[in-house]
């Protein structure tokens, strides 16, 4: 057996780093590219109703040492195991098609591939045992890999499915949703990004709880931070990511351990982003800090090139804001 193919960013994963931009992949398929914003949604939804979810047996109001298995690794679920990584768990995506796996570690969503389950559990295991966020990609049918689970009393804390099902569930679902009707049964947690998995276990006649990630997130956010807007701010120049990523940790208060962690861990994940950009869910007074923050005429003579900040005002009308590097003036 193929050892499994690690991706190379586990050791640089939680530092506020920038890794010189490599050239492009020729087979990266941009169209399965992870979206920043979409990765952050997902990222907060774990974060808030994910983690409220698991309040009971969670000590230290993390979910470090928690992990997700997830059917599929096309774009959604690329993006989705970047948010379980960043939100410290561990991933476990599994696709049939090879292209999409490969599509996953090559855009950084993914740290290894194995072809066999028992690979991916022996790697999982060592991660969980050091309560270390993974991500694993497994090549294989979820018709054959779920009941597999079942069988042998592997528990999942999440489970997701990031598939799109019809309204009449084909008999080729039937073992994959019976088994994730049965390991729901046994205390996973399943959570639905849109893709109408708690319909499908209906129409089998499984009705089966399911946390609806895509409609509360955005509530669930604007209740932990008081949030009313998204805000981006976009580049071309590596360092002045950085220094605006630096900038917004020093304005989120120390308690708040999710926007850190998102801040501290986002640039492993999208420093190849051309050009580069940042999300942030942010209140009224932190939008206005940051936005007197970056006209300050000290911040503005380090940056190396123009910056653009966009978000949505109280009344949801778009506003962008151009930032122009200060250069010295020319001495006489």
């Amino acid at each position: 057996m193929a050892p499994p193919t690690p991706n190379g960013r586990l050791a640089s994963r939680f530092r506020m780093s920038y890794p010189p931009a490599p050239s492009m992949h020729a087979n990266r398929n941009p169209n399965l590219a992870p979206r920043q914003d979409a990765v952050y949604q997902k990222y907060l939804s774990l974060q808030t109703i994910g983690l409220q979810a698991m309040a009971e047996t969670r000590r230290d109001a993390s979910l470090v040492g928690a992990w997700l298995v997830s059917c599929g690794m096309g774009r959604e679920g690329a993006e989705l195991a970047m948010a379980s990584t960043l939100a410290g768990t561990a991933f476990l995506g599994i696709d049939p098609q090879p292209q999409r796996l490969k599509s996953a570690q090559q855009h950084n969503a993914c740290d290894f591939m194995v072809n066999s389950l028992d690979e991916a559990l022996r790697v999982l295991k060592n991660s969980l045992r050091k309560r270390q966020p993974i991500s694993v990609g497994l090549l294989g049918s979820a018709a054959e890999v779920l009941p597999h689970l079942v069988e042998r009393g592997v528990q999942p804390d999440f489970l997701s499915d990031t598939s799109e099902y019809p309204a009449n569930v084909a008999a080729s679902h039937s073992a994959h949703l019976l088994a994730i009707a049965h390991l729901a049964g046994r205390g996973a947690i399943l959570m639905d990004f849109g893709n109408g998995l708690q319909a499908a276990l209906a129409a089998m006649g499984r009705p089966t709880t399911v946390l609806d990630a895509t409609s509360t997130s955005a509530n669930a956010t604007e209740s932990a931070h008081a949030a009313e807007s998204l805000v981006r701010w976009i580049t071309t120049e590596l360092q002045d990511c950085k220094r605006m990523d630096e900038l917004a940790l020093s304005l989120l208060p120390p308690t708040d351990v999710a926007r850190r962690r998102w801040l501290e861990g986002a640039s492993a994940y999208f420093h190849r982003q051309t050009p580069l950009e940042r999300v942030l869910s942010l209140s009224t007074e932190e939008r206005f800090s940051l936005l007197r923050a970056v006209e300050n005429p000290l911040l503005r003579a380090r940056l190396r090139g123009p910056l653009i900040l966009c978000w949505l005002d109280a009344k949801q009308s778009s506003q962008t804001l151009r930032v122009e590097p200060l250069r010295p003036s020319p001495t006489a």
